[in-house]
């Protein structure tokens, strides 16, 4: 089951393969992890 989870997250920058070209849509994959990364960073402060 945790194997699908991560397989849309692989495939969208997959998808782009001139992201690192186009500001924009490096700014919408920035917007999109903004959250994950606050979870993360959120979950890292609790183990510290």
């Amino acid at each position: 089951m945790p194997a699908p989870a991560p397989a849309p997250v692989v495939s969208s920058p997959s998808d782009s393969p001139s992201s690192p070209k186009s500001s924009h849509k490096n700014s919408a994959q920035t917007m999109a992890f903004a959250p994950i990364a606050v979870v993360v960073s959120g979950l890292v402060a609790l183990f510290l």
